[in-house]
């Protein structure tokens, strides 16, 4: 897009909430003539002042290669703060197992949460005997969940989306459902085994 963008004589402002600006801002800013925060609704249509004399268009970001006809090829295409990054190897160099990011669900205002979600004790129970795996909760919303499923909890420490994609940058597989700590870990180039339900809504124009 940025590429079309520059040979067009485009400009691309990048809208995000607070909690992705950080990581954004690190992954996209060379690509972007503006970067900013919002706290508008989705779907919301906004269009800056020096875009008015522009033919402007709104997208989301996940539409993009519908458009486009291509998704990135260059992985990864998100980059977590090198500082954060080598904090959490340091912490994390003592575990010489593989080291295996667990998130068994998603917002609670998700209309579909319920039907995306796994509960996590039963899961819990059978990974906990697999060995030479430590076992990592990504699901920062729950701590009282990951703590009864004896699970590594750092999650308490995650104040942002940036946060998040060091320490997943330091493990060696994320396994959750379809929401988006696994979307996070593709695009960090982490392995992700995605747990989809029975409608997982790839290719319907509307879930």
């Amino acid at each position: 897009m940025a590429e079309r963008a520059k040979r067009e004589n485009g400009l691309i402002l990048f809208v995000c909430h607070e909690p992705l600006y950080s990581l954004a801002a690190r992954s996209l800013a060379e690509h972007c003539n503006e970067l900013l925060i919002t706290t508008r609704e989705k779907g919301e249509v906004w269009q800056p002042e020096h875009f008015k004399e522009r033919n402007a268009y709104q997208c989301s970001l996940v539409s993009l290669p519908l458009f486009l006809g291509a998704i990135p090829i260059r992985f990864p295409y998100l980059t977590p703060g090198p500082a954060k990054v080598d904090a959490w190897r340091e912490r994390l160099s003592g575990d010489k197992n593989l080291k295996v990011g667990l998130s068994w669900t998603g917002r609670s205002d998700h209309p579909r949460n319920d039907l995306r979600s796994v509960p996590i004790f039963p899961l819990a129970s059978v990974l906990k005997d697999i060995p030479g795996v430590t076992f990592y909760s990504l699901q920062r919303e729950h701590p009282d969940q990951a703590r009864t499923a004896s699970l590594i909890d750092f999650t308490q420490e995650l104040a942002s989306v940036n946060d998040t994609a060091a320490l997943v940058s330091n493990l060696d597989l994320v396994i959750g459902i379809d929401s988006m700590t696994a979307h996070l870990a593709g695009a960090l180039n982490v392995p992700a085994w995605v747990l989809v339900d029975v409608c997982p809504y790839w290719g319907l124009g509307k879930a």
